[in-house]
């Protein structure tokens, strides 16, 4: 599976239709989009939606509203919906946006868009979220004090670089987008590591154990001795 979710807007890219359409005769792929590029239809018109795991619709609300691209969002989600492709959309739970969110949520209610929200991971009026959030702010976006508690990755056992990799725009492939140890080339040879590792990153936005829930745990599997996440490496 190929994944296009991080490093930018994938629709972006010039040709990216037609290299979706090329690496779909063999491979799936799972897309991360703010749904705005005028290409949306037309990939979902030319790609088998079966060969997509899904679509995450990326939502900068105050962002669509400041540049009037709201109606653009819902309509293409709406299209790709049609069009059976399994698309959901994602919110990252900014603080400023919690007392907004019943708004929003009966606003999007409306054409049958569910809103899920992603931990703000950075600095807000001189606080490191997600630990900031007040209890208000976590009852506001739907959080528990649980799910907060996975983006403590250090320590933990991660499986990047074992049987996933951060593909970068060099064509290089990485452990992961925040340790930056290259394993090999598109084009070339992919050294995936045989031993799984312990994040070493503070506060990490991208848990695999948590966004690639199959691979790790297959990961785990394969390492008999990593029973849950929080296990030394083996």
């Amino acid at each position: 599976m190929i994944g296009f979710t991080g490093f930018g807007e994938p629709f972006l890219i010039p040709n990216i239709v037609e290299a979706v359409k090329e690496i779909t005769h063999k491979h799936y792929v799972i897309f991360n989009t703010n749904l705005t590029s005028s290409k949306i239809k037309e990939f979902a018109e030319t790609i088998d939606p079966k060969k997509v795991v899904s679509i995450c619709a990326s939502l900068h609300i105050k962002e669509l509203e400041r540049r009037n691209l709201m109606d653009r969002f819902i309509d293409n989600f709406l299209y790709c919906r049609r069009k059976g492709f399994n698309i959901f959309v994602r919110v990252v739970a900014y603080p400023p946006l919690s007392c907004e969110i019943k708004k929003y949520t009966l606003f999007f209610k409306r054409f049958d868009i569910k809103l899920k929200f992603d931990p703000f991971i950075g600095v807000y009026d001189g606080k490191r979220y997600p630990d900031s959030y007040s209890s208000k702010e976590l009852s506001a976006f739907g959080f528990k004090h649980t799910e907060i508690d996975e983006f403590h990755t250090k320590g933990r056992v991660c499986n990047a670089g074992y049987n996933t990799g951060i593909v970068g725009s060099d064509e290089n492939i990485y452990t992961c987008s925040q340790i930056h140890e290259n394993i090999g080339n598109i084009y070339k040879k992919i050294s995936f590591k045989k031993k799984l590792l312990k994040c070493p990153i503070d506060s990490c936005d991208c848990p695999w154990f948590k966004y690639s829930v199959f691979l790790f745990e297959k990961a785990l599997r394969e390492k008999k001795g990593c029973k849950n996440n929080k296990y030394v490496c083996c």
